[in-house]
């Protein structure tokens, strides 16, 4: 099984961090550049309303010194004047022209329109008042003044609130923008979020369900040693009994016979196991083609002593499907266990008999154990036949380990196994690989 560290090394993990990055990057750069822009149109604003205000301030401090040079007409007052009207000049062309920049809405270029000829007045009026040394033409020059500058007041005033008005919308544009740029920066991390966290999160599963696969084939195989070995070991000791108490040579010479067969088919089971643990990535549920009488007559030896003492019968018939496609260990767990369950559980009242067959029902294979032993209420234990650490005869080598683990072995695979019984008259376990 891979370490935990291999999840995030992978070359596809890798190009998703350099997205992520470099999507977080972009994101902070386009932010900063449209925060930027904004600011600097809001400068630019803010710049073009100060110089309107001051083109008014400018037009009043025109008529008053206009008003003020009537009575006092002295060379330095015009010279002021006339760089008053410079610098106001100057203004108005930069605003109205749209020069440097500044871009005017259809309403503030109609108030500009509509200011033009007011401002002509202005304009003419006081230059004929500084250039000209008549005092009628002076006179003529203020009167132009006075009729225009009221007029182009209130004209600009409208100009200065149309600019502010402007403004406005452009900082509620601004913020709106910068909330939906927001938005959409934190649904682009949270998406590329995702889309890390849940591959990785996919993975860290994946690699749990592996893990708790192996714990669940460790524990298998701790099942299957503790529960197949005890068999042959049983098997061993009843024969090391009846060689004890046997006086006949040809009878121990034929027990040492049984003995050394036991002892290679514990052997087999023990180089079998041992093999499956130290292969890396082992799987217990590793299928190759098993003969069924193969696994029954391997397991048939190994309980030659039980078989022996309590006389019971096992007749097969494979004859309908013999060779299937199925996990080795698994095939010779489950004979095992049924066959010695049957032996366990004889009636003592009749003969023993167990009866094997396989035979194929709609395609699929289905191997069937008929004993006629004591049988099991199922009204009353059915819902337990299979539980682990269940008994439902006082016997005491029952474990309550044999049923269960045949049952995980068989569904772990994709098959079934139920159970029909009646008390005293037997039990059919019927396996649908």
């Amino acid at each position: 099984m891979q370490d935990f560290n291999s999840i995030n090394i992978g070359k596809s993990n890798k190009i998703r961090y350099i997205i992520f990055i470099v999507t977080v990057i972009i994101t902070i750069i386009a932010n900063e550049l449209i925060v930027q822009r904004q600011i600097n149109l809001q400068l630019a604003d803010a710049k073009i309303i100060n110089m309107a205000g001051k083109q008014r301030m400018l037009s009043q401090q025109i008529s008053k010194a206009v008003l003020f040079l009537e009575s006092e007409n002295h060379l330095s007052g015009k010279n002021k004047l006339a760089a008053l009207v410079k610098e106001w000049s100057k203004a108005h062309k930069l605003l109205s022209k749209e020069k440097v920049g500044i871009e005017n809405t259809p309403e503030i270029k109609r108030l500009y329109i509509k200011l033009q000829p007011y401002y002509a007045n202005l304009l003419e009026g006081t230059r004929s008042f500084i250039s000209s040394e008549s005092k009628s033409a002076q006179k003529e020059g203020l009167n132009k003044v006075l009729a225009s500058e009221g007029h182009f007041l209130a004209i600009m005033d409208e100009i200065v609130s149309a600019y502010q008005q402007n403004a406005e919308n452009k900082l509620k544009r601004t913020k709106n923008t910068v909330l939906l740029l927001s938005c959409l920066s934190v649904l682009i991390l949270i998406g590329e979020f995702i889309f890390i966290i849940v591959p990785f999160y996919s993975r860290l599963k994946q690699q749990n369900q592996e893990l708790n696969q192996t714990n669940r084939r460790l524990s298998d195989f701790a099942h299957i040693t503790s529960h197949n070995l005890r068999a042959p070991v049983s098997n061993l000791n009843s024969l090391l009994h009846i060689y004890e108490i046997s006086e006949d040579p040809e009878e121990k010479e034929d027990i040492v016979s049984k003995f050394n067969t036991v002892l290679s088919h514990l052997n087999e089971t023990m180089n079998t196991l041992v093999d499956a643990l130290q292969t890396q990535h082992a799987s217990t549920k590793e299928k190759e083609l098993v003969a069924l009488d193969e696994s029954l007559s391997k397991n048939l030896e190994i309980l030659g002593a039980q078989i022996d003492e309590s006389k019971i019968k096992i007749t097969s018939d494979f004859s309908k499907i013999n060779t299937v496609l199925y996990n080795k260990i698994y095939m010779d767990s489950i004979f095992l266990n049924l066959v010695s369950n049957a032996i366990k559980y004889r009636s003592k009242k009749n003969p023993a008999e167990l009866s094997i067959t396989s035979t194929i029902e709609k395609g699929r294979t289905v191997i069937r154990f008929r004993d006629n032993g004591l049988g099991i209420d199922l009204k009353k234990h059915g819902d337990k036949l299979f539980g682990l650490s269940k008994t439902f005869h006082r016997h005491p080598e029952a474990r309550g380990i044999g049923l269960f683990m045949t049952r995980t072995q068989i569904e772990s695979l994709g098959g079934t196994i139920t159970a029909t019984s009646e008390v005293n008259k037997g039990t059919t376990f019927q396996i649908i690989l």
